[in-house]
């Protein structure tokens, strides 16, 4: 590559440095900590998107799957009061 193109380029990337630092890292505003995602448990802006990055649909179809169960034994134990919670049997 030749010299002239280097120079073109490495002023543009200096360009950019500057404008980044000027007006993203030391505006009060803004500021690297809050540019930053280290240690954050939602690294984007848009909820959905950072929903999407956590959700296990394994672990909620787990979860839905309990819930139904008791629900069954809870309509279960209304139709027979005869039948104990498990909760209650072990007390």
């Amino acid at each position: 590559m030749p010299r002239v193109v280097r120079v073109k380029q490495a002023a543009a990337i200096r360009r950019l440095i500057d404008y980044v630092r000027r007006c993203w890292l030391l505006k009060a505003s803004v500021g690297p900590t809050r540019l930053s995602v280290s240690g954050r448990i939602r690294i984007t802006n848009n909820g959905v998107e950072s929903f999407h990055n956590t959700f296990s649909f394994h672990a909620f179809l787990e979860h839905l799957q309990e819930v139904t169960l008791s629900n069954m034994a809870d309509v279960q134990r209304l139709h027979n009061p005869q039948i104990e919670k498990e909760s209650q049997r072990k007390a």
